[in-house]
């Protein structure tokens, strides 16, 4: 758990949490997109053709997701998000 300076407790999905439970591939893919200590996220740059598999992954309880990604041809995206079908990456936050 994340508790800031008095702040708000945010609860941040740590390392043992997330690989106590997985196989050493599956440790090493999450190992790859988690976010510094100092972000809000707890995986973030994960592209988006790995989004099923985080998905089955990790745990549903409390999770939000941010698309990232810039504005393609036909699709200009609005200034505060990405829609799924046109984000690059994603970001995965647990409150």
């Amino acid at each position: 758990m994340v508790i800031g300076n008095g702040e708000s407790n945010k609860m941040k999905i740590d390392k043992f949490t997330i690989f106590a439970c997985y196989k050493p591939e599956e440790q090493d893919l999450l190992n790859k997109y988690i976010s510094p200590d100092v972000e809000c996220s707890s995986f973030k740059g994960v592209p988006m053709k790995l989004y099923g598999q985080f998905m089955k992954m990790l745990p549903k309880k409390k999770r939000r997701i941010r698309f990232r990604g810039k504005s393609k041809g036909h699709y200009t995206r609005p200034r505060d998000f990405v829609h799924k079908g046109y984000a690059d990456t994603f970001a995965i936050y647990y409150d």
